[in-house]
């Protein structure tokens, strides 16, 4: 398997290897961006996305993912990580209140039922950083690189009504939340938090014409 590792760290350790592609970006260019470009270099049908911090285990079965994506018409299926329950959201368009003809997001959890053939299986409109998708489609949509530091919602904003998705259980990876000061700076450093809120929202209004979210 071919691993794809897009990397904005500093100090840089290389990762290079028969097996391993090690692109270094400019450092903290951010998430979005590093996704762009992992998912720039995948040149088979299907890409597997995970976090860096994700563990593979007896029970991470690809195989159930990839006959899901071989026999349906889906575009996204994941599985769950860590110890979380299995992830299903329901986001739509819902008229916004506000005078500016924009739009609010209805975001809440559950499903819209299991995918036929597939009793463990549930469609969705947001899944786990933890999923196979379609190359192709998932390109089709991309990673809008202003998104630098987490946006756990935007890429399942931009692929509403584009991408067809489903969570699955009896797919498990492990999660391995270890943190350091350094990466928790950068990840949610008090300095930076609320003005980067207020940017998400900025560019969720002129980019989707999105001005509230609603749980």
């Amino acid at each position: 398997m071919r691993v794809v590792v897009a990397d904005d760290n500093k100090p840089i350790e290389d990762l290079q290897s028969e097996h391993v592609d090690h692109y270094v970006m400019p450092f903290a260019s951010g998430w979005f961006g590093g996704r762009n470009l992992a998912v720039s270099q995948v040149t088979t049908p299907y890409l597997l996305w995970l976090d860096d911090d994700f563990v593979f285990t007896e029970d991470t079965k690809l195989e159930i993912m990839a006959g899901v994506l071989d026999n349906s018409n889906l575009d996204v299926v994941s599985g769950v990580a860590g110890e979380m329950n299995l992830v299903t959201t329901r986001m739509k368009l819902i008229p916004s209140t506000n005078d500016d003809n924009g739009y609010c997001i209805s975001h809440k959890s559950g499903n819209y039922g299991q995918v036929p053939g597939f009793p463990d299986c549930y469609l969705t409109t947001k899944v786990y950083n933890f999923f196979m998708g379609r190359s192709d489609e998932v390109r089709s949509v991309g990673f809008y690189p202003a998104y630098s530091r987490y946006a756990d919602r935007e890429f399942y904003l931009e692929a509403l009504g584009k991408l067809r998705m489903a969570a699955c259980k009896g797919v498990h990876i492990g999660h391995n939340r270890t943190r350091n000061p350094e990466y928790n700076r950068y990840r949610a450093g008090r300095d930076q938090e609320e003005n980067y809120k207020k940017y998400i929202l900025r560019v969720n209004y002129f980019r989707n014409n999105v001005d509230c979210w609603h749980r």
